[in-house]
């Protein structure tokens, strides 16, 4: 029995010692219950099956001849939800633009009154210029005639009265043709105050120019805030609301009926904005409009610069049914579709988004691949009939008689789908045929079609060569057979020059040196052979105390080139030392037998792995957790 017990700890011993170091478990030792064991159990189980499996990759299917570029994963609705749109108007009113005020022309029939200023100019035989400010009574005071009463007065009236009392001062200015010439001009103007209230971001009263209408006044003062309205703003004139202004008509429509002059004291009143409706698609203008009672989704289509070319008719209307319409049994808004050509007279309500959908167009292409001077997708004609010369023209065709040369002319292939078969019919076309004149060959194409020209197996591109550095004749050089090697190439180059090093050849294929034992490999198309000259050094890297280059000697073994680098650090693998010599070859130190070091060598000294030290807590802990672990079981089992 004691044989036994101590058979079943040692077995229980391996399993869970096994178990705790390929799947530790962080548990500590004196929390271990006999009712967790089958949570401990059921941990061991969890990490065993979440281990990583293999995966095999998933292959295209080869009947996937051409991609096409529907676009697909969301719909119009859902991308159109994330297009954000901007209040219509307000950013035209929302920069500050006082130099547009002093630019204004007077108005017609506009008086002067105090503050404005009053330049008067006499030239020819008498010469006299004078500027006057119209004091708080309307008067002027003018040298040699006295205070002027000019209040209430325009340019016009104001010129005659002061010429009228300038000719009994200069005789010069009085008859048919006088000898001076009399002109009244305005200077500085007085500024008007206007009181904003309402929606607007600078309410209060401002001084603005005086010949100001309704728009340029919100312009110098700084426009309207977007919860306020601009389809009903209000000039209130000695307490009674003279006029509307609709600015859509304004900036739509250029209507500026109005838009009338402000004067002193008058009162802009910007309300609340009666509605809130989107539209976004394809319109011209994507925005947040306000609606007027009664106005319908022609009129929306219209403040949105009309529908695009590629609109549909069918629009989708998103609604929030008021709280009226709402019940604990409903929901609170509601979408539906409507055909805008039935519909132009659709009532809109405050807070309803509409979105117009773009037509979806159909893929009208058919497609050359192979020898052609220019492969890709071309437009099928879908008003007349399309044939293969038609295509293949597009192509590049085949008037070029030496390009003609690389096509093979027995056979090309017309690959087209069909919805009742799964694999493509193949229709072969003769092209020799086709360009003889044979109308039974140009075959009349359909959509999507795929036309396949292929190559002339007898006429490829010759490969080639290039031989550069150290080489009698170096350049480009066309392989002359299949197996052409290198050193068979080299004699056609007249071989190596004097200076040359011929062990330090490099030979690279794309893009990668090639280690060379001897000079017959063969050469494939693009290699690149490159002959340098004696490089006279050997190179040492890696984990010594000075890497460096160091004067070649063929009497210098491995060891006295190390030491020449200021031999090994306290990091370096004395046994990992990795040689590679010029011409790509790697030579690898072994234990018992070195490389033997050639000119133009590289020595690279690798540095020892970084081991992780000894971590006694961790091992301690792990102990702990066995010897509980073995206790548990002991007392499950009742050993």
């Amino acid at each position: 029995m004691k044989n036994k017990f101590k058979l079943f700890l040692t077995f229980n011993y391996s399993l869970i010692f096994s178990l705790n170091i390929l799947l530790p478990i962080d548990i500590s030792p004196d929390q271990i219950t006999q009712m967790q064991i089958k949570a401990i159990q059921a941990q061991i189980k969890n990490k065993a099956l979440s281990a990583p499996k293999n995966t095999t990759s998933e292959r295209i299917a080869p009947e996937e001849l051409v991609k096409l570029d529907y676009i697909g994963g969301e719909s119009d609705v859902e991308i159109l939800d994330k297009q954000a749109v901007n209040h219509f108007g307000y950013s035209f009113f929302n920069s500050k633009s006082r130099g547009i005020a002093n630019n204004q022309p007077p108005p017609p029939g506009h008086t002067l009154g105090p503050g404005d200023e009053v330049i008067i100019e006499i030239w020819g035989d008498t010469q006299m210029r004078s500027s006057h400010i119209i004091d708080l009574y309307g008067k002027i005071y003018v040298d040699k005639i006295g205070q002027v009463q000019l209040a209430e007065l325009n340019l016009k009236e104001i010129e005659n009265k002061l010429l009228n009392k300038f000719q009994h001062v200069y005789s010069s200015l009085k008859g048919d043709q006088p000898s001076a010439h009399f002109d009244v001009s305005m200077g500085k103007l007085k500024s008007i105050n206007v009181t904003i209230v309402g929606e607007s971001s600078s309410i209060g009263i401002h001084a603005i120019h005086p010949f100001s209408t309704i728009t340029t006044g919100l312009l110098q003062i700084g426009g309207v805030k977007q919860s306020g309205s601009l389809r009903d703003i209000q000039l209130i004139r000695n307490g009674e609301i003279h006029t509307r202004l609709d600015v859509y008509q304004y900036l739509l429509k250029g209507n500026k009926f109005d838009d009338i002059r402000l004067l002193d004291g008058d009162v802009l009143f910007i309300p609340i904005r009666s509605s809130s409706v989107s539209i976004k698609g394809e319109v011209v203008r994507d925005a947040v409009f306000e609606m007027l009672p009664d106005e319908t989704i022609e009129n929306l289509i219209q403040y949105a610069g009309g529908l695009t070319v590629r609109a549909k008719k069918i629009m989708h209307i998103s609604r929030v049914k008021t709280m009226a319409e709402i019940s604990e049994l409903s929901s609170a808004n509601e979408s539906f579709l409507i055909d805008y050509l039935s519909s132009e007279d659709f009532i809109l309500q405050d807070g309803d988004r509409i979105q117009v959908f773009s037509i979806i167009e159909n893929v009208n292409e058919v497609y050359v691949y192979g020898q052609v001077k220019k492969p890709g997708e071309y437009v099928f004609d879908t008003k007349h009939d399309m044939f293969l010369l038609d295509v293949l023209g597009l192509a590049g065709g085949f008037n070029d008689t030496t390009y003609l040369k690389t096509i093979f002319l027995d056979k090309g292939e017309i690959i087209r789908n069909h919805s009742d078969a799964k694999y493509p019919e193949i229709l072969d076309f003769n092209i020799n045929r086709l360009l003889s004149g044979d109308k039974t060959q140009n075959l009349q194409l359909q959509n999507w079609d795929i036309v396949v020209i292929r190559q002339n197996p007898l006429f490829e591109t010759p490969a080639k060569v290039s031989f550069l550095g150290e080489i009698n004749m170096p350049g480009v050089y066309t392989l002359q057979k299949k197996d052409e090697t290198l050193n068979e190439v080299l004699i056609r180059a007249k071989g190596l020059s004097p200076d040359a090093y011929k062990y330090g050849l490099h030979l690279n294929r794309n893009g990668k040196q090639v280690a060379l034992d001897d000079f017959n490999i063969i050469l494939h198309d693009s290699d690149v052979i490159m002959v340098p000259r004696h490089p006279g050094v050997v190179e040492v890297q890696g984990a010594v105390y000075q890497p460096r280059f160091i004067q070649f000697n063929n009497k210098k073994s491995l060891r006295d080139y190390i030491e020449g680098a200021g031999g090994f650090t306290t990091e370096a693998n004395k046994f990992d030392i990795t040689v590679v010599h010029a011409n790509g070859e790697v030579e690898i130190k072994k234990l018992f037998r070195s490389p033997t070091i050639r000119e133009g060598s590289t020595i690279i000294v690798q540095v020892n792995e970084i081991k992780d030290p000894f971590d006694t807590t961790r091992f301690v802990s792990n102990m702990a957790s066995l010897i509980t672990s073995i206790a548990t079981i002991v007392l499950l089992f009742g050993l």
